[in-house]
């Protein structure tokens, strides 16, 4: 009988702060993404911080970062978000992962007036509702407002999104399933923040030195990822082939060198 036997090598290097890794000692985490920031929003505290100041209410422009959770990523992430502390008790925007295809949409990017919910996107609402997929609102969970810490677990590989608040889950994702799904799964995806309404938005927390809770068994920091937004990550695939049933053995070694995308 064959055994096949797999690892990975992960090569870590040092970054600019908030791209995508701490191999490098990074205290910043990832950053929402100035250059796609609205004049409504103000961003500060190392653009991790993003706020609704003179947007007005019902300002539907939204951020995505800097950088993305690749389709394929190897390990599901986790992250936190913590609600503007001045903002108001029940929020009207969303936190959100945003799928490729929508912020290449013209139609529903993030400067085009629609919310962060379209074509496999998945929107944690202030109100507790879910909305995503195909613009729908596709469950009803806890309502959040400031100063709240949102929690975020993600596997871009499934599409499954866990959400928790304030150190208790929905559904524990050590365990339980995932609340909701995407269609898109598998491809890119963006962590997006919005101040829907005046004083709306919040912190990005991305390193486990800045979480308030412990991360979920089995996933990882999206600021501390395994290398492939930060550097190179080295798939190598070890198969170990019995030969004629007797006890040699023969070794077939395959890498697979994912590079980042500085497109």
């Amino acid at each position: 009988m064959g055994l096949f036997l797999s690892r990975f090598a992960l090569l870590m290097g040092s970054t600019a702060g908030g791209d995508g890794g701490d191999g490098g000692g990074d205290t910043i985490g990832v950053q929402f993404d100035a250059a796609k920031a609205g004049a409504g929003h103000t961003l500060s505290n190392d653009d991790r911080t993003l706020i609704n100041t003179s947007g007005g209410s019902d300002y539907r422009r939204w951020v995505p970062t800097l950088s993305r959770v690749p389709g394929l990523y190897p390990a599901p992430v986790h992250w936190e978000f913590e609600a503007n502390p001045a903002g108001p008790a029940e929020f009207n925007g969303y936190h959100a992962v945003v799928s490729q295809a929508a912020l290449d949409d013209p139609s529903t990017t993030y400067d085009s007036g629609e919310n962060p919910i379209c074509e496999g996107s998945l929107a944690y609402r202030g109100s507790g509702d879910i909305w995503g997929n195909d613009g729908s609102n596709i469950g009803s969970y806890t309502a959040y407002g400031a100063g709240d810490i949102v929690m975020m677990p993600f596997d871009p590989a499934t599409g499954s999104l866990w959400i928790g608040l304030n150190g208790t889950w929905e559904n524990d994702p050590a365990t339980l399933g995932p609340v909701e799904v995407s269609t898109a799964a598998a491809n890119d995806f963006w962590v997006v923040g919005q101040g829907r309404e005046t004083d709306e938005g919040g912190t990005l927390r991305t390193l486990t030195s800045q979480f308030s809770y412990t991360v979920p068994s089995g996933f990882i920091a999206l600021g501390e990822g395994l290398g492939i937004e930060d550097g190179v990550a080295s798939f190598t695939a070890e198969q170990w082939i019995e030969i004629g049933g007797g006890q040699a053995l023969s070794a077939a070694v395959n890498e697979l060198w994912i590079e980042k995308d500085t497109s």
